[in-house]
């Protein structure tokens, strides 16, 4: 996928399978283990050696929410943009195209593990109906709400989430756009705007 079909709008005004999950943390935080598989993607990219040559100039504390890691824990938001923002100056990346390079890794890897049950969902309603449950089990702030607008078309609402960033907001994007290319969707496009609430977003496809 190109950078250009993930894009700002204009401004204007395993599935089925029942898991524990961690206890929520007190301010916007990934869970655990997607943290664990945004990592590896990152290890991946730019290398094992980066990645920790770059942990170890975190601020202390910092470093003690990013390592070690465990399905039953939610990492602060702030953590893991950090921790992308020295494995980026290691590695000598922009952050943000790091970081999207790495949130599509990482969704490839999920779903191609844990989530595969969810690929074999063949129509456009029932795929876009489980957003709203898949984004439960990786934030612990706001909810999507979502509904298919016709044929290829479907928009998704992040609610609950006031002042919620441009990286969170465009990451989520990248996330969506990677669901439904690898259960099949074609020349995805992803639009969106954000909101007083959170955000708004287009989900295009073939």
């Amino acid at each position: 996928m190109t950078r250009s079909s993930l894009r700002p709008a204009a401004r204007s005004t395993g599935p089925g399978a029942r898991s524990t999950l961690p206890v929520a943390a007190p301010e916007p935080s990934a869970a655990g283990a997607t943290i664990h598989v945004l990592r590896r993607a990152l290890e991946d990219i730019v290398g094992v050696n980066v990645v920790a040559s770059a942990l170890q100039k975190l601020p202390t504390k910092v470093r003690e929410e990013f390592v070690p890691l465990t399905p039953m824990t939610w990492v602060p938001l702030a953590t893991s943009n950090m921790a992308v923002e020295y494995i980026a100056t290691e590695a000598r990346r922009q952050p943000d195209d790091l970081m999207d390079e790495a949130v599509r890794r990482a969704a490839e890897q999920m779903f191609r593990t844990s989530w595969r049950l969810l690929l074999r969902i063949t129509t456009d309603h029932a795929l876009i109906a489980r957003t709203p449950v898949l984004y439960s089990k990786w934030r612990n702030i706001g909810q999507l709400e979502s509904s298919l607008l016709a044929p290829g078309k479907s928009e998704i609402w992040l609610r609950g989430w006031p002042g919620v960033s441009e990286r969170n907001v465009r990451t989520l994007a990248v996330s969506i756009e990677t669901v439904l290319r690898l259960a099949g969707r074609r020349a995805v496009r992803m639009e969106w705007t954000r909101t007083p609430d959170g955000a708004r977003y287009l989900a295009f496809w073939r």
